[in-house]
């Protein structure tokens, strides 16, 4: 299995650690988390791909692989962005 491209920090900064006396890097979350995190709502408000629990459920399935399937087409959505980036450069 290759290794997940996750674009790095999304919003690094430097703080200071006063147990260490030092500034010290903070990496927050990557780009690939962020990415999905802002992909997810345009699945779920119909402004775009729109996945809806009742819809979900209403064809038997479990609402867990509900919530399950809404996560991984977010990160999917993400793994595709960061790939359209790779063409810029």
């Amino acid at each position: 299995m290759s290794e997940i491209n996750d674009g790095g920090p999304a919003f690094p900064v430097e703080v200071y650690d006063f147990d260490k006396d030092a500034f010290v890097n903070e990496k927050g979350m990557t780009l690939r988390d962020y990415f999905a995190a802002k992909a997810m709502p345009t699945m779920l408000d119909g402004n775009g791909v729109k996945i809806t629990k009742a819809h979900y459920i209403s064809r038997g399935l479990d609402v867990g692989d509900f919530h399950g399937l809404v996560a991984r087409c977010a990160y999917e959505l993400a793994d595709r962005m960061l790939e359209a980036r790779k063409c810029d450069d």
